[in-house]
């Protein structure tokens, strides 16, 4: 009986030859798992990107705002007030508003809006309370409410303004103005005026 040293039986080498198919079929599945795992791992990583990038263009900057335009309103005296249990005041009117003019990081806009007039028989003041919208050079919204408070006898009222929220970029919007106008005349009917304002944008 003779055997080799370099010679080793068939029964070794098909069991050596299994584990080297075993060992490459590791490696290759191995392979395959890293790039699955890198395949999976690219669009997180692109994602996790875009959500700070998103998020730090959505960190809202206060910036001064100036606007000049020109407003007319149509206001409208109840025959009858009607008492708002809300409020505690008599409703004695109501208003319409349309609006033209420009301002600081909205460029040539429009704006309309609505509400009603109030009288609160404990202090004696006229409430003119509404809200609408201004639409901006580029078609994006801008929306807000507004207030104000005046004497039966009082010429101007200050026009306290919220800005609040939008479209685009002025999803998240707020800030704010006074404006100065003609106090509504006791009658009701339509006016003009012009205002020029300044106050806060924060989007």
């Amino acid at each position: 009986m003779r055997a080799s040293v370099g010679h080793q039986p068939a029964e070794n080498q098909q069991q050596k030859g299994y584990k080297m198919k075993t060992f490459k079929t590791g490696l290759l599945q191995g392979r395959i798992t890293r790039r699955t795992l890198l395949a999976a791992a690219l669009p997180l990583a692109a994602s996790a990107l875009v959500l700070a990038a998103t998020a730090s263009d959505k960190n809202p900057v206060t910036r001064p705002f100036k606007v000049k335009s020109t407003v007319t309103i149509d206001a409208t005296m109840l025959t009858q007030p009607i008492p708002d249990p809300v409020l505690g005041m008599l409703k004695v009117g109501t208003w319409t508003s349309t609006e033209e003019g420009t301002a600081t990081h909205i460029g040539r806009f429009t704006n309309s809006g609505e509400g009603n007039i109030y009288f609160d028989t404990r202090t004696g003041l006229l409430h003119v309370i509404g809200s609408g919208t201004v639409i901006a050079a580029d078609g994006e919204w801008l929306y807000w409410d507004a207030s104000s408070a005046t004497g039966l006898t009082d010429t101007t009222q200050q026009i306290h303004v919220n800005l609040k929220g939008g479209s685009g970029r002025f999803a998240d919007a707020t800030g704010g103005f006074v404006e100065t106008a003609p106090a509504s005349p006791p009658g009701g009917g339509e006016f003009t005026y012009s205002y020029e304002s300044t106050g806060t944008l924060t989007y």
